[in-house]
């Protein structure tokens, strides 16, 4: 880790307290632990002062909240029903864990209005020490060169490369790219940018995070950048489109599992069922497909990507040894089974935490081989992470289960984003990825 960005992060924290989490109303708060960096030795005690302010940023004096220490997850270490501003404030809390993993500091309540408060903040105890609450399944890397191999071979790439005449200008050739993935008729559709003038040119990767995908082109004058949708529909016209057919991908995929939402669809079914196989082989086939062109420097592709689109950085670089460096911001998909330590809050989707019985165990059986922990384990290119110790959907335990299980010797650093939370809010995040960007220096 950097010490110096520790510390330039743990100040950041202090300034934008009780922005990170989810406070609405007219009180606000700040939080500070009595180690800068937030990091402590299993058994250590943290000591959490917060404080309780309104819009001017002044002390409160009326009114209660809820604090409750967990470990980032479902189990609730010590509870404090009723903190009274007029006796206290600040207040101290403190605690610890026995365990490698985040003590989280959850508050809720309702200012005197009536409006519903809640934040939370958390340290971390043996981060170097957390670890994936699955096993990496022996056969992972079998199944994955196997399915590449089984696409290559019974399913026509079909690859659609159409030129946007109106994305395009004196710079940049811009295309709209598609392929063929399973199950049939299903595609995956990505934006291609590509300079003009003399090539080869170096490449940008990137999958957006979780949604209804990214249909803009990021043009670059000096780098081809391709960024591929994970979801099957073409590009809509305008917002009222995008809703729609976001609504669809969502209806189609999450009644596979009962569920709403794509990301959950097919999960308790099989491996070859759950929407990421087929979004997996097809994301990874239209970058292979990238890479084989002419026009491509294979001596410089780098990805970016946070979220879901971290998550495929890890897919990618681990698929794809021509990668030459990743940056992955917050990434989700990782650690999926989380839950299994302790209910400790498993990696976005959360998908144990939303099952049950013979469901749940299925998902038990099916979500390690779509685990970036996993995928992470066969990463050799150079990495940047950045976690985020207020992120209240790729938890920050899950994050450090990935970053852990890059192999030994691997050039990696991790930027922590103390009071961060997941890409919110907006201006300090800007400034955590700033240094997460820094840590290439």
């Amino acid at each position: 880790m950097n010490n110096r960005n520790l510390k330039q992060v743990f100040a950041a924290a202090v300034l934008f307290a009780g922005t990170a989490g989810y406070a609405a109303g007219t009180i606000g708060f700040s939080f500070t632990s009595d180690r800068a960096d937030a990091l402590y030795t299993c058994g250590e005690e943290a000591v959490f002062t917060v404080t309780a302010t309104n819009g001017a940023g002044e002390a409160v004096k009326e009114g209660t909240i809820r604090a409750e220490l967990d470990n980032y997850g479902g189990t609730c270490l010590k509870s404090e029903p009723k903190i009274e501003f007029a006796k206290t404030n600040p207040f101290v809390v403190k605690g610890t864990l026995a365990k490698p993993g985040f003590l989280r500091l959850k508050l809720s309540g309702k200012d005197p209005q009536g409006n519903w408060i809640g934040e939370q903040w958390s340290v971390g105890f043996d981060v170097e020490k957390i670890r994936p609450g699955s096993e990496r399944p022996g056969d992972f890397d079998t199944f994955w060169d196997g399915a590449i191999a089984a696409l290559d071979r019974d399913v026509p790439a079909d690859v659609k490369m159409e030129r946007d005449g109106k994305a395009s200008d004196t710079k940049t050739d811009c295309y709209r790219v598609s392929v063929a993935t399973v199950p049939a008729g299903r595609r995956i559709r990505g934006q291609l940018s590509i300079p003009k003038g003399k090539c080869p040119w170096p490449v940008r990767l990137n999958v957006p995070g979780a949604g209804s995908g990214s249909w803009g082109f990021g043009k670059n004058p000096a780098a081809i950048t391709f960024t591929v949708n994970v979801l099957s529909y073409p590009p809509p016209a305008t917002p009222e489109e995008t809703k729609a057919a976001y609504a669809e991908e969502n209806r189609s995929w999450g009644s596979k599992s009962g569920k709403s939402w794509y990301f959950e669809g097919g999960i308790t079914l099989s491996r070859e069922e759950y929407f990421y196989y087929g979004a997996i082989l097809g994301v990874n086939r239209a970058v292979r497909w990238l890479l084989k062109r002419p026009e491509v420097d294979l001596k410089e592709v780098t990805y970016s990507g946070g979220s879901q689109g971290g998550a495929f950085g890890l897919i990618l670089a681990a698929l794809n040894p021509e990668i030459t460096r990743a940056q992955i911001s917050e990434p989700a998909l990782t650690d999926l089974l989380g839950y299994k330590v302790d209910k400790r809050q498993s990696g976005w989707p959360a998908l144990p935490e939303k099952f049950q019985g013979a469901e749940r165990e299925r998902v038990y059986a099916i979500a390690p081989y779509f685990d970036c922990a996993h995928f992470a384990a066969r990463v050799k290119c150079p990495v940047r992470f950045m976690a985020g110790f207020s992120d209240a959907l790729c938890p920050p335990a899950a994050v450090y289960a990935g970053y852990n299980s890059l192999p030994a010797g691997t050039d990696k650093k991790i930027y922590n984003a103390i009071g961060i939370g997941h890409g919110v809010p907006a201006k300090p995040f800007a400034a955590a990825t700033r240094e997460l960007e820094a840590l290439w220096k």
